[in-house]
């Protein structure tokens, strides 16, 4: 298939700091108070997915070793006890093992890395790795089939490579999550989607709506999907995950289209600590970046509900107005 092009997207500032400062929202453990640490390596990246919402980023210069090692330093001395090292890539680093094992040393509990986990393919690699700082690992994976996941990422052979890296980081007894982003080209596979990573020995799995940032904004009709289409396909990934014994969690998509399954909402709102060190909560996030109508006043989840990306509303802003309160 045929590269995606587009016309070019401007980022504000404030969308740039949104963007390198957070990181995927999974579930954590609320009784530790101690500050989490996301770290944003850089923009580089060893795929180009047309969905990509950092792709207009690409130009900016990754952080040097001694940057990195700095805001770890900092990071421990605000008493943070983890840290998630996201991208861009963190893999391709040259200087990865390097900044995870300093990470290790001066005394991060958790390291975790969020990764497309081709580089993790290479078992040499992936050793160094984990012997590194035993990581918990984070990796997407958006398609059961190497014709569609190739075609996301626009490059040939990186869905095996993917998977491959699955295996090893399951062959070494590490920590693993999977991200699968909902997306046009995947939405009515979830359920096989989910099914294929319970195959794989995946144990816990989160299924995320696409947002409409750069790549995505350029290539809106091409990869994003109607989230009230979606909603059939997203239940019936969750019971399938559930039926396979996955851990399952939905994010950025609002709760009123999943309903019957808010066991799998995540433990929100939470609080974690930023590149900046000012505490931010999700409630803060989702109002810079999504809108829910005046009716969600009246939902029982209002303020933990992520509603509906504001760059999304621009194409289809009648959306806001499918959003039913759960009482």
């Amino acid at each position: 298939m045929s590269k995606i092009y587009g016309q070019s997207m401007v980022i504000n500032d404030e969308m740039k700091d949104i963007l390198s400062e957070t990181t995927p929202n999974t579930q954590e453990d609320l009784s530790n108070s101690r500050p989490i640490w996301s770290l944003k390596l850089g923009y580089s990246c060893n795929n180009d997915c047309i969905f990509c919402a950092v792709a207009d980023l690409r130009s900016t210069q990754d952080r040097t070793t001694n940057e990195v090692k700095h805001e770890l330093d900092l990071a421990i001395a605000n008493n943070s006890w983890k840290v998630t090292f996201i991208g861009g890539e963190p893999t391709i680093r040259p200087d990865i093992i390097e900044v995870i094992e300093y990470a290790s040393e001066i005394g991060f509990e958790e390291i975790k890395i969020s990764s497309n986990g081709r580089k993790l393919g290479d078992k040499n690699f992936a050793e160094q790795v984990f012997n590194a700082g035993s990581p918990v690992m984070w990796i997407s994976v958006h398609a059961h089939k190497a014709e569609i996941g190739d075609y996301l990422s626009q490059r040939p052979g990186s869905f095996d490579e993917t998977i491959a890296g699955i295996k090893n980081i399951l062959d070494h007894d590490q920590h693993l999550s999977t991200n699968t982003i909902i997306l046009k080209q995947n939405y009515r596979f979830l359920p096989e989607i989910v099914d294929f990573l319970a195959d794989l020995g995946v144990s816990n799995a989160r299924l995320g709506f696409v947002t409409a940032e750069c790549n995505a904004y350029r290539n809106f009709y091409l990869v994003c999907p109607d989230m009230r289409e979606v909603s059939p396909f997203v239940c019936n990934a969750l019971d399938v995950g559930k039926e396979r014994g996955l851990r399952m969690t939905v994010e950025a998509y609002p709760f009123c289209f999943i309903r019957g399954h808010e066991d799998c909402i995540p433990n929100l709102p939470y609080i974690e600590s930023r590149e900046t060190f000012r505490n931010i909560t999700a409630d803060e996030l989702r109002r810079k970046i999504r809108q829910k109508g005046p009716q969600c006043k009246n939902c029982r989840y209002n303020d933990v509900c992520d509603g509906i990306d504001k760059k999304y509303l621009e194409f289809i802003p009648s959306m806001l107005y499918e959003l039913q309160p759960i009482y």
